[in-house]
């Protein structure tokens, strides 16, 4: 027998109703990677995650992605192709999915890349 207990607000949900909560984006002082943190409702099944930075003109700076996610929070470590020789708005896609269900939801956030030091 399998007993879990859970705070009420964190009761694992089916497919069709989980979202990303929150997701943000903070650059590292090297300007070269971007720590990502993204909470989901917790879940009855594993979604697939994927993560995407793109600058203002929408151009891929940096992908990954997660299959079958184990937990509903987690942080992780973005590397970027190429360091921006200026500061920029730079935007986080998160897409959460159930490919085999056809189920998707996407978050998007906003973060600054700093200008190079010196």
């Amino acid at each position: 027998m399998d007993l879990q207990f859970f705070e009420s607000e964190q009761v694992p949900l089916p497919p069709e109703h989980v979202r990303v909560t929150s997701a943000r984006a903070a650059p590292y002082p090297d300007r070269r990677r971007v720590r990502v943190a993204v909470s989901l409702t917790p879940f009855l099944e594993r979604p697939d995650v994927e993560l995407r930075i793109a600058d203002p003109a929408g151009e891929t700076l940096a992908e990954a992605a997660v299959i079958e996610c184990v937990e509903h929070e987690f942080e992780l470590t973005l590397h970027l192709r190429q360091p921006s020789p200026t500061a920029m708005v730079c935007h986080l896609e998160v897409k959460l999915s159930y490919p085999e269900r056809d189920l998707a939801s996407a978050f998007v956030v906003e973060f600054s890349l700093p200008a190079p030091a010196g």
